[in-house]
């Protein structure tokens, strides 16, 4: 049964066009070529070398007959010849779906023959036989713009879906729509990754391909590789399969040449004699072209969630496309020149994250510098790399605590009352979370619960974790907990101190407080009635909470934090929505989501450590938000990535200017927010003082639309990498796409700002700071500037203030004003970039 699938054809698009081999595509590979080099296992040399089909063909691997061993087949438009002999045989040809069809190959019925299936968009259409006629079953799945990946992750013998965004992945252990199983963080954003079966476990997991090394790992997890293997040649196509049916799969290469009949070989096994095939002679069965049905219109989600969700609209079925021309089938075809056999080059490699994301473009290595080769970490001393990495710049995935195995623990079953008004439903939960040991779920079925009264051992909370318990709704907007205890003081409605493997999901947290929702971010007196936060993590005895999963909430009707993690690590956010603070104003108030390390320094020794955690796929609705997200104090190697935010009142993604280091912001979407989309560095503050955020933060591949600003770096935050993010549609005046302060040693390279019209818009501005209340102030020093493209703007560069910028290979074109530089600013320019249309 085929375990070999790796990414989808809009992948192999991208790699091919910056340089780096295309590669078989769930299923389907790409590239050119009648030349195939497979290997049985996992060394250098491969076994069997063949010509099939012709240089053009889409090929896809499969075991279609079931037989357990994997064969080739070939796709030109939508005719397919399905062959079930390696190397060549006799074909079945079949008409399928249109010919600009995304296909994916996989066993989507456990039957263990692999079969097609079409996506349109977000709709997957599921066939699970070689043939043609309607979809056995259609599916409502993720985003459009997903890269999806296929395999048996839990070793059911199903395969199933999984999506990519970035470094980000989520996988589906059924054929269905909501939310993903399991949610890691993996390598880096650009890493070409195949999926496959590698230890003949049966469950699928991922391989890096960098170049002609393989860095193979035999569980979805972090840490170093369990084999590394040098294959082939940079420019081959790589496939995967088990090609001698014994449960492992391995590679093989498809080269653009012919191989020699002389140095042609098969497996014995292929048709019971070592002699080459007869060219393949096709048995064509034209099948009706599939026309799969479209599924019932899926139900909603209560916010968006950036896992794989239901949508409202099936995308239109296939409709046929009959072509006049006969079904391909692969032929046989021969040249005097042998290929040359791949030689080893074996080197050990960790798990690969962070490092370039850029992949192969010819930029200089001026962002972070990742190790190579496995690193030994220290056990003590501070971090020197951003991200999800150890102290030796190893990248390390964050666990999430395994869902309840043992007893379900219904609150209804306590005396919880899911009407609304009816009884203080905060005493049973609190009995439910009592009477639960570690291993239970309290269960909070369908309704609306009132919390009156808090904890009677803490005033400060209404409802407190305990290590090991979950807390589960049947999904927010369905299971509410509503906030009605009459104080004004700063209580937390889910409270946690120093507790661990605990998941928080499926839950609406608000207030009874029906009070006006404030937009004045000068008012610290209003809309004080709600809760302060929904969900509060912190310390219990010098000890933060870990291993935490929030997943599947919405928090609103709050006043200070939605979501508060303070001094606690490896804790995720995900699929959670945001909005509607009571309250905005200064002092710590109308924050989505902070994440807080210790306000008197660094930690990174102590178990109070703030670092390790992840706020990935959340959605945030900023019309009454102060900041969407806030990372504060010394908080480091955190990861905030594929969240999506609309509007902000002051900065939407803050890293709020007390010694913030080492952190990675990424492949975020900010849209309208009313200052800037990311902000490094603040000012004010009383009881702590603000100014620079701490060194090392690395910002890219982020998407900012609309803001006042798009990235604001001040007062003296040192050593930020900003990279690969895109500026678009600033229509205000006095807007910039990046804004660079008192921000010494700054990288800003590889970025698009383009389209923004608004009067007065500069695409990058460097200015000099005047600090706040006597601190921080000082121009820009020590910036490069290379390989943005800045254009279709106002204005395109200016530099009112600086010393030692090096400006080099930038496109400043077509705004209205390119580059103005002040006569007292000292910049080094350099060769001009690629002029744009």
């Amino acid at each position: 049964m085929s375990r070999w699938l790796t990414l989808l054809a809009a992948l192999v698009l991208t790699a091919s066009a910056a340089g780096v081999p295309a590669s078989a595509s769930t299923g389907v590979t790409g590239g050119t070529g009648t030349a195939y080099h497979l290997n049985d296992s996992w060394t250098p040399k491969g076994n069997w070398a063949f010509n099939y089909g012709r240089s053009t063909d889409t090929v896809l691997v499969g075991d279609w007959d079931g037989d357990g061993r994997d064969t080739l087949s070939t796709r030109r438009g939508n005719r397919y010849a399905i062959d079930n002999v390696l190397g060549g045989g006799r074909v079945t040809t079949l008409l399928y779906g249109k010919a600009a069809d995304t296909v994916l190959v996989g066993d989507w019925d456990g039957d263990g023959q692999d079969t097609l299936a079409v996506r349109r968009g977000s709709v997957y259409h599921f066939k699970n036989s070689i043939s043609g006629g309607n979809a056995d079953q259609v599916v409502v799945y993720g985003r459009p713009g997903d890269t999806v990946l296929v395999g048996d992750w839990d070793g059911d013998g199903q395969d199933t879906l999984g999506v990519r965004r970035g470094k980000v992945y989520h996988f589906k252990n059924s054929i269905s729509g909501g939310v993903a199983d399991t949610v890691i963080a993996y390598g880096k954003a650009a890493d070409q990754v195949l999926v496959g079966d590698w230890d003949g476990d049966a469950d699928d997991t991922l391989t890096v391909r960098r170049s002609r090394m393989y860095y193979m790992k035999d569980s979805i997890a972090g840490g170093p590789a369990d084999q590394v293997l040098a294959y082939g040649r940079p420019g081959d196509v790589t496939l995967l399969g088990d090609w001698d049916g014994d449960g492992k799969d391995s590679l093989g290469v498809r080269r653009a040449e012919t191989i020699a009949a002389g140095a042609v070989s098969l497996p014995t096994s292929r048709t019971g004699s070592s002699a080459p095939p007869a060219a393949p002679t096709p048995r064509p069965t034209p099948a009706p072209e599939p026309a799969p049905a479209p599924s019932p219109r899926p139900t909603p989600s209560p916010e968006p969630e950036p896992t794989p969700e239901p949508t409202p609209k099936p995308s239109p079925e296939p409709t046929p496309e009959p072509t006049p021309e006969p079904a391909p089938e692969p032929t046989p075809e021969s040249s005097p020149d042998p290929a040359p056999e791949p030689a080893p080059e074996p080197a050990p490699f960790p798990e690969p994250d962070g490092a370039d994301p850029v992949g192969d473009e010819p930029l200089d290595p001026v962002g972070p510098e990742f190790p190579t080769e496995p690193v030994a970490a220290p056990t003590s001393g501070d971090w020197s790399l951003p991200g999800l990495v150890d102290r030796g710049g190893n990248p390390v995935v964050v666990p999430t605590p395994v869902a309840a195995t043992g007893s379900r623990i219904n609150v209804l079953e306590h005396g919880a009352d899911p009407r609304v008004g009816t009884v203080d439903d905060a005493v049973a939960i609190r009995r439910a979370i009592d009477v639960a040991e570690p291993g239970d779920e309290v269960y909070l079925p369908a309704g609306s619960y009132d919390l009156r009264t808090t904890d009677p051992d803490d005033d400060s909370a209404v409802l407190k974790l305990t290590s090991g318990v979950d807390l589960v709704g049947d999904g927010p907007g369905r299971t509410s907990l509503v906030f009605d205890v009459p104080t004004t003081a700063g209580v937390e409605v889910i409270a946690g101190a120093g507790v661990e493997d605990v998941i928080i999901r499926g839950l609406t947290i608000t207030s009874a407080d029906d009070g006006p929702l404030s937009t004045d971010t000068g008012d610290r007196s209003t809309g004080l009635g709600s809760a302060a936060y929904g969900i509060y993590l912190g310390t219990r005895s010098g000890i933060g909470s870990s291993n935490v999963l929030i997943d599947q909430v919405r928090v609103e009707r709050f006043h200070r934090h939605g979501i508060s993690l303070k001094s606690s690590r490896e804790v995720t956010v995900t699929r959670s929505h945001i909005a509607n603070a009571t309250s905005v104003g200064p002092g710590g108030r109308g924050y989505g989501i902070a994440v807080e390390g210790s306000s008197q320094g660094k930690r990174y020794d102590d178990p109070n450590d703030s670092r390790h955690n992840v706020i990935v796929g959340n959605t945030f609705d900023g019309e009454h938000l102060r900041h969407a997200i806030v990372l504060q104090f010394a908080t480091h190697n955190n990861l905030l990535a594929d969240n999506r935010i609309t509007g902000s009142l002051l900065d939407a993604i803050d890293v709020h200017g007390q010694d913030e280091y080492l952190n990675e912001i990424a492949h975020n979407t900010v849209t309208g927010g009313s200052r800037a989309g990311i902000a490094l560095g603040n000012a004010g503050g009383t009881t702590h003082l603000h100014d620079a955020s701490g060194p090392g933060n690395w910002v890219h591949h982020n998407t900012l639309t609309g803001n006042r600003d798009g990235i604001l770096v001040e007062l003296g935050t040192p050593d930020t990498y900003i990279e690969f993010n895109t500026i678009t549609g600033g229509t205000g005046s006095q807007r910039t796409g990046v804004i660079l302060a008192n921000a010494p040693g700054t990288v800003l390279r590889a970025n698009t700002i383009t389209g923004n019209t608004g009067t007065s818009f500069w695409g990058i501005r460097l200015v000099h700071d005047d600090g706040t209340d006597g601190r921080a102030a000082g121009s820009p020093r020590g910036v490069l500037i290379a390989d943005n493209t800045v254009t279709g703007n106002h204005g395109g560069v200016r530099i009112d203030a600086g010393e030692d910028i090096r400006l080099t290979r930038n496109a400043i074109t077509g705004n209205q004003e390119n580059l103005r530089i002040a006569p007292l600013a000292t910049v080094v320019q350099g060769e001009a970039g690629p002029a744009q249309p």
